[in-house]
């Protein structure tokens, strides 16, 4: 007897292995929640959309289900008060997220409604005023779930994701010019809002970013601390980097300068037309100046409309693009170099293209005029960790003031074509012939590749840095200014954009010629490493010198 049990039992084991490991047994799985998505959204008897219907659910309702095949879920439905297994295609509904996180909102439609269903069909359980802040969880692609209270009991709502805009997570500060007269604060984020507090046009205010549409500021009324909300199409922001030094002539007779960034202030002093003006970059449109009233010193602004760039030319940037095009200048836009068309070579030929961005707008960087620092400050801001550059702060002063060039341009040179002061060339070579001929040896260092052609960088760099008496690294930097300076610098092409691009012999010719490099971007490519060295010094001079061409009409 105990024999037929144990054969019994190891049949039964032996059937049940044999048994298909099918997809429908699922009483351990996860049940999900998810959005009915069609306006009858149908739970089959079967996995097969032809077969029965059991029950049909309007567009939004929740539903619960779970995993049963790639194609369908299973749901329990009641079916004349009897439970009954069904089957949903998985077409028909989105599945919620099981992470959901929390979201702060604003409400952007007036009113903002939470919908008892995720459906914008289904009713409304309650809604907000535009511009109410909103906390919620993150639900579906298009639906977010709420908490709401109505008549005091609890209830979960949906609102569409189109309704709402998220709160910026990690706010920025902002500096900004009021644009309207008035400039409103309103207390929550809807210019239909009440208005805690307005200013006048031009007024410098400071806030925080907040959605992709509003700036929260902090405002006191009557005494009381408040949060508002400005409209971005309300303001202008200030540019944050340090303010450039520009010199430009008076467009306007007379050219004003106000006492508020708006030509609607009051006037603070007055220049005819021509007059030379310095001014130092502060907004897209505006300009500030300093100026003294009985003896005080006074910001002041003037707008970009009223100066100009001293440098113009007798030609516009269509004609100056087409010369360009005809030497074949190239691009590395895609990957690998080719040959720049038109429209390329056009936007870097057009200096209004870069004027608005604070670091490629250091292509007008006056090469000629000195920063003004200091030995240490180089070093220590600047040269620190930097190889043979190491200390030279001294060495590129003196190479400044002798040779007429940019101290902060020499610097950023030196180090890209030293590869940050640990190139071979840089540390020093030792010659012992020159043009097939032995000469005494000596090492010898070349700090601005000079003479480094490609075939054949080191021999011949080197062989230049000997003819040139280059045998220390201080002997290097000094005489590679003069370079530098002799060749361009000195010679009126005292910007990278002139180096690059040379307007004077464009109009004095009538074709483009003496120019550093034949790469379109090549100016702009300089400016990232020259703009984060001037925003490492404490104090400098600093002075632009924009191209202006002939106005298209």
């Amino acid at each position: 007897m105990l024999q037929k049990i144990r054969n019994y039992f190891f049949t039964l084991l032996f059937v049940l292995a044999l048994l298909p490991l099918s997809t429908s047994i699922a009483s351990a799985a996860t049940t999900l929640q998810g959005v009915a998505l069609d306006g009858s959204t149908k739970v089959y008897e079967q996995t097969n959309t032809s077969s029965t219907v059991l029950k049909s659910y309007s567009q939004g309702t929740i539903l619960r289900y779970q995993a049963y095949s790639d194609n369908w879920y299973k749901a329990s439905v009641y079916v004349s008060g009897k439970a009954v297994t069904g089957y949903i295609h998985q077409d028909d509904v989105e599945t919620a997220t099981t992470s959901p996180v929390s979201v702060s909102v604003i409400g952007l439609d007036q009113p903002t409604n939470v919908y008892t269903k995720a459906s914008t069909s289904s009713a409304t359980v309650k809604s907000y005023a535009q511009g109410t802040i909103l906390k919620m969880q993150t639900f579906t692609s298009k639906w977010y779930a709420a908490t709401v209270y109505v008549n005091g009991e609890k209830k979960t709502g949906y609102i569409y994701k189109g309704d709402v805009e998220k709160i910026i997570t990690s706010p920025e500060p902002v500096s900004g010019i009021g644009l309207k007269q008035p400039t409103n604060v309103y207390a929550k984020a809807s210019t239909s809002a009440t208005k805690l507090k307005s200013y006048a046009q031009g007024t410098i205010l400071k806030m925080q970013t907040f959605t992709s549409k509003w700036y929260a500021a902090t405002v006191y009324v009557n005494g009381e601390k408040k949060t508002g909300y400005i409209h971005v199409n309300d303001i202008e922001k200030i540019w944050t980097s340090k303010q450039q030094l520009l010199e430009g002539a008076a467009l306007k007779n007379p050219t004003n300068v106000y006492s508020k960034a708006s030509t609607n202030a009051s006037v603070l002093r007055s220049y005819t037309q021509s007059k030379v003006l310095k001014y130092r970059t502060f907004s897209e449109n505006w300009y500030t100046a300093t100026i003294y009233i009985s003896g005080t010193s006074t910001t002041g602004y003037i707008h970009k409309d009223d100066v100009k760039g001293l440098s113009y030319y007798n030609l516009t940037v269509d004609e100056a693009t087409a010369m360009q095009v005809k030497v074949n200048p190239m691009t590395d836009e895609s990957g690998s170099w080719k040959a720049a068309n038109a429209t390329q070579v056009k936007h870097y030929v057009d200096p209004t293209n870069f004027l608005a961005n604070d670091t490629s707008s250091y292509q007008f960087l006056v090469l000629s005029d000195l920063a003004g620092t200091k030995a240490t400050e180089l070093n220590n801001a600047l040269l620190s960790g930097k190889g043979i550059l190491a200390n030279q702060g001294e060495a590129f002063i003196t190479a400044a003031k002798t040779h007429g060039v940019n101290e902060i341009y020499l610097i950023s040179h030196a180090l890209l074509e030293t590869g940050n002061g640990y190139s071979t060339l840089s540390n020093g070579v030792k010659v012992s012939e020159v043009d097939g001929e032995a000469v005494t040896p000596k090492v010898v260092y070349n700090m601005f590749g000079i003479g480094a052609k490609d075939a054949c960088a080191l021999q011949c760099g080197s062989e230049y840095a000997y003819k040139a008496g280059w045998t220390t690294p201080e002997k290097a930097i000094i005489g590679g200014a003069q370079f530098i300076g002799n060749g361009y610098v000195n010679a009126g092409q005292d910007t990278l954009y002139k180096m690059r691009w040379n307007p004077a012999g464009m109009e004095k010719y009538g074709y483009a010629t003496h120019q550093y490099a034949t790469d379109i971007g090549w100016a702009v490519k300089q400016t990232d490493r020259i703009a984060k060295m001037y925003d490492a010094l404490s104090t400098y001079n600093l002075q632009l010198d924009v191209t202006t061409y002939l106005p298209t009409y």
